[in-house]
């Protein structure tokens, strides 16, 4: 049998998208079977609308619509599906403008991002048959557990064509990989496994779909809508695509660029701003937004004060040249004197004032000019409050919000190796610094970030407390902890960015109150 896996963008919530799209997909293909993500009808996740009954019905309404262009090849949708009162995560298998079976997800994940028991009662996985072959149907989490499967095999079963919304993060193919390969091994059964591509409040699904059957692996493409056609005969799968697994670093480059261009566009935009300030993160985040709008939709502003060095102005200079990027020059000066004639101040006060005065200019130009600011801050500064509420902080998307610093450098230096841009060495070099005070460098009041990056890795991905982190300076240790509880309230107020980590900030998987 001759399997096209369609790896689909769908449309969160666009039921006549999701399900024209499905159709044409559908009337191209001259594979015997179509097999299609994991909520593709709806895209994973629409949430609260999974509660109104209006919405519910018209997925139904659509599934016999869609039923009616199905003639003998296969069509493998997945959809919220209500039967006895219950709302399953459903499987539905098409065939001459009928149902042929169901199969529910048993395992509804509730953890990190997901929230499936809030929506979807658990039921039982099925199959069908076709041409001699009894094929399972697992869905999604139901493979990371292996009792379905098990199941299934028990029944007969010879492959498992597995609808998946599997969200990225680095090492989440391989992930996703061994626990295909471990599944095998209970069964030796071949999997062919579909997952979406789409980038929902910076929640990247990044496609990758693959088919393992104990010998070869085949992958389609990551991050772009892609179809996999793959032969199964005789227990054997056969196909066209790559057997190469994509390295760690081009994957998180290639996702950074993903989530910011779609999150962007799907939020009505064409065009971007950045302050740029010579250092390391706006130049990053430059980088990342010319690759994903083109030089021509990318404005930059350089916003200097007396405290701006000379080498700053230079490198951010030499970086919009190279990048091909427009720059504009607003000088703070006047602006920050006239605050100080209004408002005596001095010490933090008088430094975050300059990064409310930029934030206000770049979303005075993004009124203008009909673009959306990007915000700059890493991960290594968001966690211990090293940014300015409504300052540095202002914007609509920052696409480094899950990247440590020391994972700045490391993809500049990616980007420069792999000759996708020229980001300046100056900048790359430079000790990290505010520029808000006089001689002001980040290590005045942080640990060097190789340090502080390691410590911050254990407390948010790896979940510990400070009494466990005993390789560490005791007093490090408690300074950062406190500064990443207190400073709770910022990262509540600040703007969504492309999730890269297995934890990170965002609140659907960043569930934390003040202690």
């Amino acid at each position: 049998m001759k399997i096209a896996v369609i790896q689909m963008k769908p449309k969160l919530g666009n039921i006549n998208y999701n399900a024209n799209e499905i159709l044409n997909f559908y009337k191209k293909s001259n594979a015997d079977i179509l097999l299609f993500p994991e909520m593709c009808l709806v895209g994973y996740l629409p949430k609260d609308a999974l509660l109104s009954s209006k919405f519910l019905e018209k997925c139904h309404k659509k599934l016999e619509e869609i039923m009616k262009h199905i003639n003998e090849k296969v069509c493998i949708i997945s959809m919220p599906y209500l039967e006895n009162e219950k709302l399953y995560n459903a499987v539905i298998v098409l065939q001459n403008q009928k149902i042929i079976t169901c199969s529910f997800k048993t395992h509804l994940p509730n953890y990190d991002i997901f929230d499936e028991k809030r929506y979807f009662s658990s039921g039982k996985a099925g199959y069908f048959e076709f041409n001699g072959v009894k094929i399972g149907l697992p869905v999604c989490e139901d493979i990371w557990h292996s009792d379905v499967c098990n199941s299934l095999a028990r029944q007969g079963v010879g492959i498992f064509l597995v609808a998946n919304a599997s969200p990225f993060y680095r090492g989440k193919i391989q992930e996703r990989l061994t626990i295909v390969k471990q599944r095998y091994a209970e069964n030796n059964i071949p999997i062919v496994y579909c997952n979406q591509v789409v980038c929902k409040d910076g929640i990247i699904y990044d496609g990758s779909s693959f088919c393992f059957d104990g010998e070869n692996i085949i992958y389609a493409k990551s991050f772009e809508e892609d179809i996999l056609e793959v032969e199964f005969k005789n227990g054997q799968i056969t196909g066209n695509k790559s057997t190469i697994t994509p390295n760690d670093e081009m994957l998180t480059y290639n996702a950074l660029v993903f989530g910011l261009r779609e999150y962007v566009k799907n939020s009505g935009f064409e065009k971007v701003i950045v302050g740029l300030s010579g250092g390391a993160d706006s130049a990053l985040v430059t980088t990342l937004a010319v690759k994903a709008f083109g030089a021509e939709n990318v404005k930059t502003v350089l916003m200097p004060s007396k405290f701006t060095s000379k080498e700053s102005i230079e490198g951010a200079t030499q970086l919009v040249k190279n990048l091909g990027v427009e720059m504009q020059i607003i000088s703070i000066t006047k602006p920050l004197e006239s605050f100080h004639k209004i408002l005596e101040m001095s010490g933090i006060a008088a430094e975050n004032i300059q990064a409310r005065i930029r934030g206000n200019i770049l979303m005075a130009i993004s009124n203008e000019e009909n673009a959306m600011v990007l915000t700059t801050g890493n991960k290594s500064e968001i966690a211990v409050g090293y940014c300015t509420i409504y300052g540095d902080m202002c914007g609509g998307y920052n696409p480094i919000k899950d990247i440590y610093k020391t994972q700045v450098f490391e993809i500049m230096k990616f980007i420069n190796k792999m000759g996708i841009a020229s980001i300046p060495e100056r900048i790359i070099l430079k000790e990290p610094s505010a520029e808000l005070k006089e001689n002001q460098k980040d290590s005045d009041s942080l640990p060097k970030y190789e340090i502080l990056d390691a410590i911050l890795f254990e407390f948010i991905e790896n979940n510990k407390q400070p009494e466990e982190l005993t390789t560490f300076d005791v007093e490090i240790v408690e300074k950062i902890w406190k500064l990443i509880n207190t400073s709770e309230y910022k990262r509540f107020q600040s703007a969504p960015g492309t999730k890269i980590s297995k934890r990170s900030f965002e609140p659907s998987e960043w569930r934390r109150n003040i202690v």
